[in-house]
């Protein structure tokens, strides 16, 4: 028996109660990345993601980015207190639980 737990929280996914809401879900993707607001923060690719296909062309296939939302300036002000990026990355909620693998041929089509 659960006591004191709403019937809401009971019926939700465990793994969903772990992580807080997405701010910035309702935004445009593209759109944060053009104006700056998301930042690449790593790459994933295949063993063949880099061969061309001319025939049909068919460049840098199953090649994505990682975006999340972070403060690139934390290490200006002391370099010794954030001194990688992992550093920077570990003080962004986004980042740790919300980022967004995109290809990233949609993103150059988008830019």
């Amino acid at each position: 028996l659960h006591v004191g737990l709403p019937s809401s929280e009971l019926r939700g996914s465990l793994i969903a109660a772990q992580f807080t809401a997405d701010p910035y879900a309702h935004r445009d993707r593209m759109e944060m990345i053009q104006t700056g607001e998301l930042g690449l923060v790593g790459i994933r690719y295949s063993p063949t993601s880099f061969a061309a296909d001319y025939e049909n062309d068919i460049m840098y296939n199953n090649v994505y980015g990682e975006f999340c939302v972070f403060n690139s300036q934390l290490n200006k002000a002391d370099p010794s207190y954030y001194p990688t990026v992992k550093d920077i990355l570990s003080q962004s909620s986004h980042c740790s639980e919300h980022r967004y693998t995109i290809q990233l041929s949609n993103v150059m089509d988008a830019v």
